[in-house]
């Protein structure tokens, strides 16, 4: 131990530092990729449901209003809506990694259900 100096104990702790950091950025990776597919794979059970796929246009058609103007005269409401609105363009992109028509099938089944809705109110009335 004599032969090192103080330079040559702090290079090596240093390089032992910058080990152990790369060590735990490459599970904290790991980590992340397995986070990563099963949050896949649970969109995909959630998708494959006429009640997810249902929740799914609440969120961002009723709630985020995804295809809705967000301009207001008000800059601060305005900002509030923009926020939403991103919210619910980042949920829309995760889907479309699943499926890139998920939301074009999520809009065609909420309209069918609609008509069948009405249709059946309108043989409700006639009774």
């Amino acid at each position: 131990m004599g032969d090192l100096t103080k330079k040559d104990l702090k290079s090596q702790y240093l390089s032992y530092i910058d080990r152990k950091k790369l060590e735990t950025a490459e599970e904290e990776k790991k980590e992340l990729q397995i986070k990563r597919m099963r949050d896949e794979a649970d969109l995909k059970v959630l998708l494959s449901m006429p009640e997810g796929r249902r929740f799914f246009y609440k969120i961002l058609f009723e709630y985020c209003h995804i295809n809705s103007s967000v301009f207001d005269t008000n800059q601060a409401i305005m900002s509030y809506k923009e926020g939403k609105r991103y919210a619910g363009l980042e949920i829309a992109s995760l889907l479309r990694k699943i499926n890139p028509i998920i939301i074009e099938q999520i809009i065609n089944e909420y309209v069918s259900e609609n008509r069948k809705n009405r249709k059946l109110i309108k043989k409700m009335e006639d009774l």
